[in-house]
């Protein structure tokens, strides 16, 4: 307690009552005069005025070095966005953003100021250099945002574009089907339905082919689609489906037609069977019925007078 005293006296403390003093007050006292000292010996040092004043300029040049980079950032990214069209919804939404912006600026601005002036120079310049980072990243990000938002509209209208012409090109094909299954075909429309889905589309060639494979699953020819239908419709296999002019006549006059001409018995549209075969081709009972009882007669099943 006694070297306490000492010391206190050396700096000037003064001291009332030596034998009542509070040794953590004492202590206080003497932190509290050396740090003053300690400052007050700093602020006459110019080696130590120097050397913050170097601290100073350095970080105001990386500062400026920082907010360069993020301007040319911001101006790489403003040309990017000259090329993007116009949103006027959009517009109109960023104007009113804006006005709220500049309003909430204001007030901000007024208690920044109020907050600087209580602030070192140093200090000032750090908070100068923090809110206007601040600023540019929220502007960056807002724009980036926008930016993403007119991406997505027009990938949006791309898809939408490609499914229009994905769906011309496939009704393109069902008509080139339609149109030459029409000279053999018993039902073209059945035919469509059964090969269109066979085809695969060229782009350089802007046509439609059918790929042929060989053993081991390699493209060995490519047939057209008059080819292809030509070729379906002469398989013997598929003779039910080719319309048969000797006969249609006696077909439809056959004991199977009731009074109003609509097949009755085993080739009645009702009959459970016609309808879940109909289903399977994807075609109507009454349309089925028909190529079914001409499938039959072809086949030797039934006679054109055979119920």
């Amino acid at each position: 307690m006694k070297d306490l005293i000492e010391k206190a006296k050396a700096l000037g403390i003064e001291i009332d009552d030596e034998d009542n003093i509070n040794e953590d007050e004492l202590k206080a006292k003497i932190e509290e005069k050396e740090q003053e000292k300690t400052k007050d010996k700093k602020d006459k040092d110019p080696e130590y005025l120097e050397s913050e004043l170097k601290k100073v300029i350095s970080q105001r040049d990386r500062i400026k070095s920082e907010k360069r980079k993020l301007q040319e950032r911001l101006k790489e990214f403003e040309e990017r966005m000259k090329e993007l069209p116009p949103k006027d919804e959009f517009e109109k939404i960023l104007e009113e953003y804006n006005q709220l912006k500049e309003f909430k600026t204001e007030l901000e601005k007024k208690r920044e100021e109020e907050e600087l002036a209580k602030k070192s120079e140093e200090e000032r310049m750090k908070i100068r250099f923090e809110k206007e980072k601040e600023s540019l990243q929220k502007q960056f990000e807002q724009q980036m945002a926008e930016f993403k938002k007119l991406l997505e509209d027009r990938e949006k209208e791309l898809k939408e574009r490609d499914s229009k012409i994905q769906r011309f090109r496939e009704y393109r094909l069902e008509r080139e089907i339609l149109e030459i299954a029409s000279k053999k075909a018993y039902n073209p429309k059945q035919i469509v339905k059964l090969l269109k889905d066979g085809f695969e589309y060229d782009e350089n060639l802007d046509k439609f082919f059918y790929p042929v494979y060989d053993a081991s699953g390699k493209i060995k020819d490519e047939l057209s689609v008059e080819e292809r239908v030509s070729q379906f419709l002469d398989d013997p296999e598929n003779d039910n489906l080719v319309r048969s002019d000797a006969n249609t006549e006696s077909i439809r006059s056959t004991q199977t037609q009731d009074k109003t001409g609509k097949l009755t018995g085993d080739y009645s549209p009702t009959n459970p069977k016609i309808i879940e075969e109909a289903k399977q081709h994807r075609m109507k009972p009454e349309d089925w019925a028909e190529i079914a009882r001409l499938r039959d007669i072809k086949l030797g099943k039934i006679k054109p007078e055979e119920e």
